[in-house]
Protein backbone atom coordinates (compact mmCIF):
# COMPACT_ATOMS: atom_id res chain seq x y z
CA UNK A 1 0.00 0.00 0.00
CA UNK A 2 1.32 3.29 -0.63
CA UNK A 3 -1.05 5.64 0.41
CA UNK A 4 -4.01 5.94 2.47
CA UNK A 5 -7.06 8.19 1.64
CA UNK A 6 -9.25 9.53 4.46
CA UNK A 7 -12.14 11.56 3.05
CA UNK A 8 -14.33 12.96 6.01
CA UNK A 9 -17.44 14.25 6.92
CA UNK A 10 -18.95 10.88 7.29
CA UNK A 11 -20.68 9.84 10.00
CA UNK A 12 -18.51 7.13 11.82
CA UNK A 13 -20.12 4.40 13.72
CA UNK A 14 -19.84 0.76 15.06
CA UNK A 15 -17.57 -0.74 17.66
CA UNK A 16 -14.51 -1.45 18.33
CA UNK A 17 -12.73 -3.88 20.66
CA UNK A 18 -9.02 -2.40 22.00
CA UNK A 19 -6.15 -4.76 22.28
CA UNK A 20 -4.72 -4.98 26.03
CA UNK A 21 -1.68 -3.18 26.04
CA UNK A 22 1.75 -4.93 25.61
CA UNK A 23 3.66 -2.31 27.48
CA UNK A 24 1.21 -3.14 30.62
CA UNK A 25 1.47 -6.69 29.68
CA UNK A 26 5.10 -7.38 29.56
CA UNK A 27 6.52 -5.96 32.84
CA UNK A 28 3.25 -7.14 34.67
CA UNK A 29 4.40 -10.72 33.13
CA UNK A 30 8.30 -10.07 34.58
CA UNK A 31 6.78 -8.78 38.27
CA UNK A 32 5.21 -12.86 38.00
CA UNK A 33 8.32 -13.67 37.90
CA UNK A 34 9.10 -12.60 41.76
CA UNK A 35 5.87 -14.36 42.82
CA UNK A 36 5.75 -18.03 43.95
CA UNK A 37 2.22 -18.73 43.37
CA UNK A 38 -0.14 -18.56 40.69
CA UNK A 39 -0.70 -14.86 38.46
CA UNK A 40 -3.83 -14.63 36.17
CA UNK A 41 -3.40 -11.47 33.62
CA UNK A 42 -7.24 -11.20 31.73
CA UNK A 43 -7.28 -9.18 28.07
CA UNK A 44 -3.59 -9.74 27.28
CA UNK A 45 -2.84 -9.04 23.92
CA UNK A 46 -2.68 -11.99 21.64
CA UNK A 47 1.06 -10.50 20.27
CA UNK A 48 4.64 -12.09 19.48
CA UNK A 49 6.47 -10.39 22.21
CA UNK A 50 3.79 -11.63 24.63
CA UNK A 51 4.53 -15.15 23.20
CA UNK A 52 7.97 -14.43 23.44
CA UNK A 53 8.60 -13.81 27.26
CA UNK A 54 5.94 -16.62 28.05
CA UNK A 55 8.75 -19.11 26.08
CA UNK A 56 11.56 -17.29 28.08
CA UNK A 57 9.64 -17.58 31.56
CA UNK A 58 8.31 -21.12 30.54
CA UNK A 59 12.60 -21.57 29.95
CA UNK A 60 14.04 -19.95 33.18
CA UNK A 61 11.27 -23.14 35.04
CA UNK A 62 8.51 -21.36 35.55
CA UNK A 63 4.78 -22.34 33.60
CA UNK A 64 3.50 -20.02 31.56
CA UNK A 65 0.34 -20.51 28.87
CA UNK A 66 -1.97 -18.39 27.32
CA UNK A 67 -5.53 -19.17 26.43
CA UNK A 68 -8.93 -17.02 25.50
CA UNK A 69 -6.79 -13.49 25.78
CA UNK A 70 -5.62 -14.52 29.52
CA UNK A 71 -2.06 -15.38 30.22
CA UNK A 72 -1.79 -17.82 33.13
CA UNK A 73 1.55 -18.17 34.88
CA UNK A 74 2.76 -20.41 37.77
CA UNK A 75 6.77 -19.54 38.48
CA UNK A 76 7.06 -21.15 41.76
CA UNK A 77 9.77 -23.21 40.04
CA UNK A 78 11.83 -20.67 38.69
CA UNK A 79 15.61 -22.43 38.58
CA UNK A 80 17.52 -20.84 36.10
CA UNK A 81 18.45 -16.87 35.48
CA UNK A 82 20.19 -17.30 32.11
CA UNK A 83 17.44 -15.62 29.85
CA UNK A 84 17.33 -17.90 26.43
CA UNK A 85 19.20 -16.09 23.36
CA UNK A 86 16.84 -16.81 20.76
CA UNK A 87 14.26 -15.31 22.16
CA UNK A 88 15.53 -12.39 23.43
CA UNK A 89 16.93 -11.18 20.59
CA UNK A 90 13.48 -10.92 19.16
CA UNK A 91 12.27 -8.82 22.09
CA UNK A 92 13.65 -5.89 23.63
CA UNK A 93 11.78 -6.06 26.84
CA UNK A 94 13.32 -8.96 27.46
CA UNK A 95 15.55 -6.44 29.49
CA UNK A 96 13.15 -5.63 32.12
CA UNK A 97 13.50 -9.11 33.45
CA UNK A 98 16.94 -8.36 35.28
CA UNK A 99 15.15 -6.48 38.06
CA UNK A 100 13.21 -9.64 38.95
CA UNK A 101 16.03 -12.39 38.61
CA UNK A 102 18.48 -10.45 40.09
CA UNK A 103 16.11 -9.96 42.95
CA UNK A 104 14.78 -13.60 43.16
CA UNK A 105 17.84 -15.52 42.25
CA UNK A 106 20.59 -12.75 42.89
CA UNK A 107 22.06 -13.46 39.61
CA UNK A 108 21.23 -12.80 35.84
CA UNK A 109 22.64 -13.43 32.25
CA UNK A 110 20.86 -12.12 29.44
CA UNK A 111 21.94 -11.23 25.63
CA UNK A 112 21.71 -8.01 24.66
CA UNK A 113 18.32 -7.26 23.54
CA UNK A 114 17.19 -7.39 20.49
CA UNK A 115 13.83 -6.35 18.26
CA UNK A 116 14.27 -2.74 18.74
CA UNK A 117 13.81 -0.99 15.21
CA UNK A 118 13.21 2.72 16.62
CA UNK A 119 17.05 2.78 16.77
CA UNK A 120 19.86 2.89 19.18
CA UNK A 121 18.34 2.69 22.37
CA UNK A 122 21.13 1.96 25.08
CA UNK A 123 20.49 0.44 28.95
CA UNK A 124 22.76 2.26 30.51
CA UNK A 125 20.23 3.84 32.30
CA UNK A 126 19.15 0.26 33.08
CA UNK A 127 22.62 -0.59 34.24
CA UNK A 128 23.73 2.12 36.72
CA UNK A 129 19.86 1.58 38.70
CA UNK A 130 20.81 -2.27 39.01
CA UNK A 131 24.02 -1.32 40.10
CA UNK A 132 23.14 1.62 42.77
CA UNK A 133 20.97 -1.14 43.81
CA UNK A 134 24.38 -3.46 44.38
CA UNK A 135 24.18 -5.35 41.72
CA UNK A 136 27.30 -6.32 39.58
CA UNK A 137 28.10 -6.76 35.74
CA UNK A 138 30.49 -8.03 33.59
CA UNK A 139 29.91 -8.46 29.86
CA UNK A 140 31.29 -11.87 28.20
CA UNK A 141 30.47 -13.23 24.57
CA UNK A 142 27.99 -10.48 24.10
CA UNK A 143 25.77 -11.27 27.03
CA UNK A 144 25.78 -9.22 30.14
CA UNK A 145 25.99 -11.17 33.47
CA UNK A 146 25.23 -9.78 36.82
CA UNK A 147 25.46 -10.92 40.15
CA UNK A 148 24.16 -9.65 44.18
CA UNK A 149 24.87 -10.53 47.16
CA UNK A 150 21.37 -9.15 47.45
CA UNK A 151 20.02 -6.00 46.52
CA UNK A 152 19.69 -3.08 48.76
CA UNK A 153 17.27 -0.43 48.81
CA UNK A 154 18.50 3.53 48.54
CA UNK A 155 17.15 6.87 46.82
CA UNK A 156 17.90 6.83 42.71
CA UNK A 157 17.78 10.11 40.63
CA UNK A 158 17.67 8.90 37.09
CA UNK A 159 19.45 11.53 34.85
CA UNK A 160 16.22 11.40 32.40
CA UNK A 161 12.61 9.70 32.33
CA UNK A 162 13.20 5.73 31.16
CA UNK A 163 10.39 3.86 31.27
CA UNK A 164 12.30 0.18 31.14
CA UNK A 165 15.01 1.17 33.47
CA UNK A 166 12.09 2.58 35.94
CA UNK A 167 10.74 -1.18 35.60
CA UNK A 168 13.66 -2.62 36.14
CA UNK A 169 14.66 -0.14 39.48
CA UNK A 170 10.44 -1.31 40.66
CA UNK A 171 11.25 -4.55 40.13
CA UNK A 172 14.12 -5.05 41.67
CA UNK A 173 12.88 -3.01 44.82
CA UNK A 174 11.03 -5.78 45.49
CA UNK A 175 13.37 -8.27 47.26
CA UNK A 176 16.11 -5.01 48.10
CA UNK A 177 16.54 -4.86 51.24
CA UNK A 178 14.59 -1.74 52.65
CA UNK A 179 13.22 1.73 51.28
CA UNK A 180 14.11 2.23 47.36
CA UNK A 181 13.10 6.17 46.20
CA UNK A 182 12.79 6.97 42.51
CA UNK A 183 13.12 10.40 41.63
CA UNK A 184 12.75 11.31 37.88
CA UNK A 185 11.50 8.50 37.07
CA UNK A 186 8.63 7.68 34.34
CA UNK A 187 5.18 7.47 35.09
CA UNK A 188 3.88 6.56 32.12
CA UNK A 189 0.33 4.25 32.55
CA UNK A 190 2.21 1.23 32.52
CA UNK A 191 4.31 2.22 35.45
CA UNK A 192 1.40 2.62 37.39
CA UNK A 193 -0.31 -0.66 36.48
CA UNK A 194 2.97 -2.12 37.61
CA UNK A 195 2.97 -0.64 40.99
CA UNK A 196 -0.69 -1.45 41.39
Amino acid sequence: MNQIRIEGFHRLNGEVKIQGSKNAALPMMAAAVLCKGKVVLHHCPDITDVHLMQKIINELGGSAFYKNHTMYLDCTKIEKSTIPEEEAKKMRSSIILMGSLLGRKKEVCVPWPGGCVIGKRPIDIHLSVLKQMGAKFIERDKRLIGKTDGLRGTRIVFPKSSVGATQNAVLAAVFAKGITVLENCACEPEIQWLCR
